[in-house]
């Protein structure tokens, strides 16, 4: 159990690695964090009213684990806001998150669920694919979202699932790999910029 703590300027690879544990966390911050802010493997457990900011890679980084998560706030994520992956069972309430660049992502197995969510300049604020052959294909539901200033509005693969307001979206993307992680944007099949190009050349 963690209450009432800041996490601040920490140059390890997580600031906080929770390792085949049951945990806790309320009211804890994390600014200018060097790697991961929190990563969970193996982890069962509960976090409320978080706070990140100036966070290099991802804030939240979850593996094999069965996490709620809720009031939570993110500024300037290096990476990914969330990243669930290693058949996760994640369920997010109440997100507030702007300058990153990928929201929540749903990975290798992994079934990801978001209720209340408002994302502001943050270049991909849904993915659902899959990364790792060993795993199952991802799966990441969206209810009641907001989003601005964004390249797309979500990214997918052709076997993953993500569904957003109840609807399932269909367009794919050959090149989810690069666009992630090397963040090659201009490979996106359905940027803005693309479509003005089809609509005025």
């Amino acid at each position: 159990k963690i209450t009432n703590t800041k996490f601040y300027s920490v140059f390890s690879e997580d600031a906080l690695n929770l390792i085949n544990s049951n945990f806790y966390l309320e009211n804890v911050e994390f600014e200018n964090i060097y790697s991961d802010a929190i990563d969970v493997d193996t982890g069962f457990g509960t976090m409320e009213n978080l706070q990140f900011i100036n966070i290099y890679n991802d804030a939240l980084d979850f593996s094999n684990s069965k996490v709620k998560a809720m009031n939570l706030d993110f500024k300037t994520i290096g990476d990914k806001i969330v990243s669930a992956g290693e058949n996760s069972s994640i369920k997010l309430e109440n997100i507030t998150g702007q300058d990153s660049s990928v929201g929540v992502a749903s990975k290798d197995g992994s079934i990801t669920s978001i209720i209340n969510i408002n994302l502001k300049n943050v270049k991909i604020p849904f993915a659902s694919y899959q990364k790792k052959k060993l795993y199952d294909p991802g799966n990441l539901n969206v209810k009641n979202y907001s989003i601005s200033s964004s390249i797309v509005q979500y990214l997918k693969d052709k076997k993953s699932v993500l569904k957003i307001n109840d609807v399932e979206m269909e367009n794919t993307e050959r090149y989810p790999f690069e666009i992630i992680y090397r963040k090659q944007y201009e490979l996106l099949e359905n940027t803005i910029w693309k479509k003005y190009l089809l609509l005025y050349f």
